[in-house]
C-alpha cells in the first residue's frame, strides 16, 4: 500500500509539473488547478507543490494582464478613425505588444490605427 500510495504521488506531482511547465500565458489555469488539487489529494509533500502553486499564479495574472491589454487596445480604436486618440491607441497596442497578446489581435488595432492616421492627416 505504501508503495502504491508513493506511485500515486509520484504521478500527481509529475502531473502538475507538466501542468505548469509551459510560459504562463500558455499554461492551462484549470488543468493546473485540477492537478495541484489531485497532487494535494495525493499527498505530495508541501515543499514540492509550491512552484506549482506560484507558476498557477505567475498564470492567472499573465493572463488577466493580457486580456487586459488586449481589451485596452480594442477600446483604443473601438471608435470612428477621426476620433480615435492615435498617442493613446499607439500606447495601448505597445502594452499589448508586451503582454504577449496574440499578432492575431494586434493586427486590428495596428490597421485600426493607421487608419486614424491617415484620417486626421
Amino acid at each position: 500500500a505504501a508503495v502504491k500510495a508513493q506511485a500515486s504521488q509520484e504521478a500527481a506531482a509529475e502531473a502538475l509539473r507538466q501542468a505548469v511547465s509551459v510560459a504562463p500565458l500558455d499554461v492551462d489555469v484549470h488543468s493546473a488547478r485540477q492537478a495541484l488539487a489531485a497532487a494535494l489529494s495525493a499527498g505530495v509533500p508541501s515543499g514540492q507543490l509550491e512552484g506549482g502553486e506560484s507558476a498557477i499564479e505567475a498564470a492567472v495574472k499573465a493572463q488577466a494582464s493580457q486580456e487586459a491589454a488586449a481589451e485596452a487596445l480594442r477600446q483604443a480604436v473601438s471608435v470612428a478613425p477621426l476620433d480615435v486618440d492615435v498617442h493613446s491607441a499607439r500606447q495601448a497596442l505597445a502594452a499589448a505588444l508586451s503582454a504577449g497578446v496574440p499578432s492575431g489581435q494586434l493586427e486590428g488595432g495596428e490597421s485600426a490605427i493607421e487608419a486614424a492616421v491617415k484620417a486626421q492627416a
